[in-house]
């Protein structure tokens, strides 16, 4: 078995795409991702994401003509864990059931990482960063998935755990069903709106026509809220944009607001979509215009809601006006006028402020996931 670097090979960065697509074909709960963007990321000597001192590796893993797993390495100056060091990641990563392989791609991308850059702490997966995807799902793989939360072979957790990688941190997402249980997770957390509302806090809903308007606003209450999330590097609001723009199609009229205090200054969001995942599904990868309208039909058709970018300034959690709870008294309401009953919250920290004080233990999660970590 062969490792070849595909970083300035056009033949294989197509192969590194293509393998993926033969990997999950015949899995149901798969969801293609658009080739041609793929393709674009991979074939092109383009800065792939927004960095300082920024370096990567792409590697597949063959033997006589065929593939066998792909990979990648990244250094991006500025990911540091919490004492400062700086971290390396790896991801991209997609393998057939066999470990070998996998152990060959591991220490190729770790040793490189060692070796050219002297980095031997590694979180995995991360796919170029967070804004990119990262993390791989760990449990609730027979439940239906929405198409933004990672999902992967199932024996990927396995691999990275017998090859010497731990949990560094985990998430899970819960999915709510019916007027009775949102009125469950929701009605504990009126008066804490009531109050919320009456300090002079208003949610101002995102709507198609305002997107690009606002996006600018999203853009600078994420950079806030999430300075101190794990993994979490700067990017530039540009980027941010073209990462972004489709989201706009998923756009309830009032579903997504900004969040504004008594001084009409931007305080947070309360991010929730109409949930694309099966929409996407029905475009195969491909982004022509058939696959466009065939997405935008079956979007029409969504019911199920994604709840997942709520998000407060530093200065408003400081504050401690329970902006959380009362963002999700809001959406629940919301969600309750416009005749819809179904949501998926999260992903959200195991052991986070999200997940103890809103939701506490009455709901148990439907899907987990987790980011790993080796120190070489």
């Amino acid at each position: 078995m062969g490792i070849f670097c595909i970083n300035t090979n056009l033949e294989l960065a197509t192969e590194f795409v293509d393998f993926v697509y033969r990997l999950y074909c015949s899995d149901p709960a798969w969801i293609p991702p658009f080739r041609k963007k793929q393709l674009a990321n991979f074939a092109s000597s383009e800065t792939l994401y927004d960095r300082k001192a920024g370096d990567s590796r792409h590697l597949l893993a063959r033997t006589n003509g065929t593939t066998l797993g792909r990979i990648s390495a990244f250094v991006n100056g500025s990911l540091q864990d919490g004492d400062g060091e700086q971290v390396g990641t790896i991801g991209n990563f997609e393998c057939v059931e066999d470990f070998a392989a996998a152990e060959d791609l591991f220490n190729r991308a770790l040793e490189w990482l060692e070796a050219k850059h002297g980095v031997n702490r590694i979180w995995a997966p991360i796919n170029f960063d967070i804004w990119h995807g990262y993390r791989w799902m760990t449990q609730g793989f027979i439940q239906p998935r929405p198409q933004s939360e990672p999902y992967n072979k199932s024996y990927y957790p396995d691999f990275a755990e017998r090859y010497g990688f731990t949990v560094k941190k985990r998430w899970e997402s819960i999915d709510i069903k019916g007027q009775e249980d949102i009125d469950r997770l929701s009605l504990p957390h009126e008066e804490c709106y009531q109050r919320f509302i009456r300090l002079g806090y208003r949610f101002k809903p995102v709507t198609k026509a305002s997107f690009k308007e606002e996006i600018r606003r999203i853009h600078e209450v994420l950079a806030d809220s999430f300075s101190d999330f794990l993994g979490y590097t700067p990017i530039t609001v540009e980027r941010f944009q073209r990462l972004h723009a489709g989201l706009r199609y998923a756009l309830h009229d009032q579903l997504f607001c900004l969040v504004y205090d008594a001084d009409d200054q931007l305080a947070g969001l309360s991010g929730a979509f109409l949930d694309p995942s099966e929409a996407v599904r029905r475009m195969g990868g491909r982004d022509h215009l058939l696959s466009k309208v065939r997405f935008l039909q079956q979007l029409r058709r969504s019911k199920h809601v994604l709840f997942y970018l709520t998000g407060a300034t530093r200065e408003t959690i400081a504050r401690r006006v329970g902006f959380g709870r009362s963002a999700l008294f809001h959406f629940a309401q919301t969600m309750r006028a416009a005749g819809l009953d179904s949501f998926t919250i999260g992903p959200m920290l195991s052991d986070g402020v999200s997940r103890g004080l809103a939701l506490g233990d009455a709901f148990p999660a439907h899907r987990e996931y987790a980011l790993y970590e080796i120190q070489r």
